[in-house]
């Protein structure tokens, strides 16, 4: 995993408005999703007169804050560690080639293991479950876009483009004889950190939805986290890219795969 940063360096203000324009429009899916919680605005006092439009904007603040963010980390710093993206720059054919398909390969393995893990813990604790889904991959039309635009685009930018290389590049300052080259003992690091926090993540709205027990929370890391170092090892392999297409297709992957296996699973 330690590969010496080649090529040119992309401009920051290219490459950051780059991406950042990508994960804000990505981070639009949202909006069909934000009825319920527009609704519970409303009814607080002094809300109830302000259009639709201005909650939605205050709702999307600060994820957007988030992405601008991250967006900035990752321009100014992944070219620095050997890292990339296509979208940030600068194209060329070598970098678009490769990984695509192992992108695609590892989704496939890592949302047939995420799906027969699932269904193994409801079945072993299925009180732990009661207010979930049958299946991973159930929901509308809407939260399924959501789930493929935000997941694949906005996550890989927040926890990858922009926490990941953030850890890497503080990793190799701390080591200055590495510094514009990405060491395995510190890519690992950064990659399993990045992955822990992308786990965690998902407790805050499976909590909003269930209560938390101890199954819930070790599937959540668990399944969460291990799908967190496949993407990082695609970012740091490949590029963002293959770690965004991988991460849709994974929800992909429930969504096809879900039902089947449910009623193969069902007693």
């Amino acid at each position: 995993m330690s590969t010496d940063a080649a090529g040119p360096r992309p401009a920051f203000w290219p490459a950051f408005l780059r991406i950042a324009a990508l994960g804000l429009l990505a981070l639009l899916s949202l909006l069909p999703l934000l009825a319920p919680a527009l609704a519970a605005l409303r009814t607080r006092p002094g809300l109830d007169t302000v259009p639709a439009a201005v909650l939605a904007a205050g709702i999307l603040a600060q994820p957007a804050l988030l992405v601008l963010a991250a967006s900035g980390i990752g321009a100014a710093l992944a070219p620095r560690v050997g890292l990339r993206s296509l979208v940030a720059g600068p194209w060329t054919r070598e970098r678009a080639r490769g990984g695509w398909r192992t992108a695609l390969l590892l989704a496939v393995a890592i949302g047939f293991t995420i799906l027969l893990a699932d269904l193994g813990l409801r079945r072993l604790s299925p009180g732990s479950f009661a207010g979930l889904g049958a299946h991973l991959g159930e929901g509308t039309v809407w939260v399924k876009l959501n789930a493929l635009l935000y997941g694949g685009i906005v996550e890989e930018i927040l926890l990858r483009f922009g926490l990941m290389t953030l850890l890497v590049w503080v990793g190799a300052r701390l080591a200055p004889a590495t510094f514009g080259r990405r060491p395995g003992w510190v890519l690992w690091p950064a990659n399993a950190l990045a992955a822990l926090a992308f786990a965690a993540g998902h407790l805050p709205g499976l909590a909003a939805a269930v209560p938390l027990d101890g199954v819930l929370v070790f599937r959540t890391l668990a399944l969460n986290g291990a799908a967190g170092l496949a993407y990082g090892w695609l970012y740091a392999r490949y590029g963002l890219e293959r770690a965004m297409v991988a991460h849709a297709a994974t929800h992909g992957m429930f969504w096809l795969a879900g039902s089947p296996l449910a009623r193969l699973a069902a007693p």
